[in-house]
This record gives C-alpha cells, structure tokens and sequence, in this order.
C-alpha cells in the first residue's frame, strides 16, 4: 500500500519546517522517499515509482499477486495450493520474465518443454489454464494488453476406450468370480448400488476386464 504523509518540524533557530514523504512497497519491501515541496509534487512522483514498477512487473510478481487476491476470495484451498505448486514447477523457468514481454512463442516453447519432460496433455493444459487467469487479471489491473496464452490452442486429451463384457463372457465372469470370492452373493446382489466404495472400484475394474483387481476389491466388502 502506498501512501502520503506531511512532516513537520522545528529548527535549531525556532524556524518551522515540513516537506511531503511517500512510502511504497514492492515485493513487499518498504521504499521511502522524502524531501517533496508540496503534495502535488509527492503525487507525480509517487505515481511515477509504481507504474516503473507495474509496467515491469514479473509473471512470478503477478501469478503470486493473483493468487493472493482474487484468488484468495474465490478459490478453493486446494486450487490455490495446486496453483502455487504450478508456480514453484511447472512455471519456475518463467517467473523473472517480464509479463510485458511475455509472447506466444514462449507459450509454445514451454508447453513443447513439458511435452519433452513427460507431462500429460491434460496437465498441460490446466497449468495453460491457471497462465491465462493470470495474465487476464494483468490486463484488467491495466498492467498488460494482450493475452498471448488464450491464442494458444488447447491440447487434445486422450480416450480411453472402454471394453465392455459381451453376453457371452458375463457368465463365465460370474462363475470365476463366485467361486474365488466367498462374497460373491452379496456383491453380485449390491454391484449396481451405491452402497460401497470397494464395490464401485470393482465395478469399473470389471467394466476394463480387470479380472483380479475387480475381484480383490470385492474381497474388501
């Protein structure tokens, strides 16, 4: 928070004196200048010191200032302690550049980045997400213009597919099962009901024809 204030004081010869202070914080450190005629003066210059500031601000600064803010008053605490890891992994080589510069071309560079490290398409495209929040709360701070992450097209996500069991192969299921899982009754009777969370696990093992996980789940009924 920046601020103006008038000081005052007397002189060894009884004279009265007082000149304008401005204090401000950056990176939440305090700065402080002194010596301003008039109040006038303290205004232009104080302005002068933020918007240097503003105008070079981080991603780092602004991803942290976002999180802080808006995000803070509507996010969970979980999101927002997803975000500051982004912020400390997925976005630490990005953080001392200045939001300003900050292009399209860096956006590709690091999603080919993540790409070559192993990242899945839908984390890419969550930690692109959470960027573009970012530089979109830059520019309704008028610190920024544009918005070069929303240009960039998200990544398509894989899909699995499904291998449901043919009518032919519920039975011969059902009888394996039955005989290696003394619950077998009760499980067979409840599958369908949300009535157990190990039942729900085997239920989507058996819908992969993931033989044994589906029947270890069931054996935790």
């Amino acid at each position: 928070m920046a601020g103006i204030r008038k000081r005052e004081w007397i002189n060894k010869n009884g004279t009265k004196r007082f000149c304008y202070e401005i204090t401000y914080y950056i990176n939440g450190k305090q700065g402080r200048k002194s010596g301003y005629p008039t109040k006038l003066a303290a205004q232009e210059d104080l302005n002068k010191v933020t918007k240097a500031y503003n105008s070079n601000i981080k991603i780092g600064e602004l991803a942290d200032l976002f999180i802080k803010t808006p995000c803070q008053l509507r996010c969970k605490q979980s999101t927002i302690d997803v975000y500051n890891t982004y912020l400390k992994t997925r976005l630490k080589d990005i953080k001392q550049i200045r939001a300003k510069d900050f292009k399209q071309s860096d956006v590709e560079k690091l999603v080919l980045q993540w790409k070559v490290g192993g990242a899945k398409n839908k984390t890419i495209n969550n930690v692109l997400i959470f960027l573009q929040s970012v530089i979109s709360y830059g520019i309704e701070l008028n610190l920024l213009s544009e918005n070069p992450v929303q240009k960039f097209k998200k990544l398509p996500r894989t899909k699995h597919k499904v291998q449901f069991l043919t009518d032919y192969e519920i039975p011969i299921f059902e009888q394996i099962a039955e005989e290696l899982t003394p619950q077998w009754v009760s499980v067979r009777r409840y599958l369908y009901e949300d009535t157990h969370p190990q039942l729900q696990a085997g239920l989507k093992a058996f819908r992969y024809q993931k033989w044994q996980e589906a029947i270890g789940c069931w054996q935790e009924v």
